[in-house]
């Protein structure tokens, strides 16, 4: 493993995977996380210019670890996980909002299959202040 700036590389990480599950693992905790907390600036990508364009929640890595192919790059201040939110699910709703019109509202007429030219509004030389 690489280590890169703006990440924390722990000697845990560099052990190899061989000899890694013999080394017990600490604790995940729950520590409420802040904006301004580092992990938030942490994004996988196959560079850091790749990583800087491509922040998302899917790409965040707060614990530096990415899929296979990319590497955790820290210290990207454009982007912050604790601004992100998640993307709108496309599932639709169940049911429709029971917000009616306040009035029912009349079917418009068919449209003519020519454009019509004359205008409906009297033509004159200074704006109107009504319709």
């Amino acid at each position: 493993q690489t280590c890169h700036g703006g990440t924390s590389c722990h000697l845990l990480d560099l052990i190899e995977k061989s000899n890694k599950q013999d080394v017990p693992t600490p604790s995940p905790t729950m520590a409420p996380v802040t904006r301004e907390d580092p992990s938030n600036n942490r994004f996988c990508g196959t560079s850091w210019t790749d990583a800087a364009e491509n922040c998302t929640l899917d790409n965040h890595c707060p614990g530096n670890e990415c899929p296979s192919g990319k590497i955790c790059y820290g210290g990207i201040s454009a982007c912050n996980a604790y601004d992100l939110t998640a993307s709108p699910t496309k599932q639709p709703t169940p049911e429709p909002t029971r917000s009616p019109s306040l009035t029912p509202t009349a079917p418009t007429a068919a449209p003519t299959s020519v454009p019509s030219t004359t205008t409906k509004a009297p033509v004159t030389e200074l704006p109107t202040t009504s319709p």
